[in-house]
């Protein structure tokens, strides 16, 4: 159950950004008429893609409460903070590729080529502590790591947050 929350992070992360991209290349025909601005179609893609994960988390809880599973998360109020991190860091990373991509079509595929990295060093396959520290400074640029790191401290506070911040996924102002 628990595998299934860190790799929703990545899908939110991957399948949100790719989706804000293409927004305001795939609803040109609507910018016509006057009430509708290219801002309106990114926030009614991402409002509704937060709804939907929202919704299916709902309904696995739900089932697993009917099935008698045992769902046990220490902190969930901090896994819900995290997963609003990570869907407000790919909202704004899909509008900086949405506007790029207004201008430089060619963007798209170095969008591709950037975030296959990013989603293989998250740390969905492999735990921050299963790396020794010394190689910790190359991997903890990506704030996906914190989020995945963070859910995992969040839901087993014995399991430990060295090297990750709640900090990295907040953005300063």
């Amino acid at each position: 159950m628990v595998y299934g929350l860190w790799h929703a992070y990545s899908a939110v992360f991957l399948s949100l950004m790719a989706n804000v991209s293409n927004a305001i290349q795939k609803n040109k025909p609507l910018y016509a008429f006057r009430q509708v601005q290219p801002i309106s179609s990114i926030i009614a893609i991402a409002g509704f893609d937060l709804f939907v994960k929202f919704f299916v988390i709902l309904c696995i809880l739900a089932v697993a409460y009917y099935l008698h599973l045992e769902t046990k998360i220490a902190n969930p109020l901090a896994v819900l903070f995290i997963l609003i991190q990570v869907w407000l860091i790919a909202t704004s990373l899909g509008i900086l590729f949405a506007l790029a991509k207004c201008y430089v079509p060619e963007i798209a595929k170095l969008q591709s080529l950037a975030m296959r990295p990013i989603f293989f060093i998250s740390g969905i396959f492999f735990s921050l502590q299963d790396i020794p520290r010394e190689y910790w400074h190359y991997l903890t640029w990506n704030p996906l790591l914190h989020a995945v790191e963070l859910s995992r401290y969040a839901a087993y506070p014995n399991y430990g947050d060295a090297g990750v911040s709640y900090f990295f996924l907040i953005p300063l102002l």
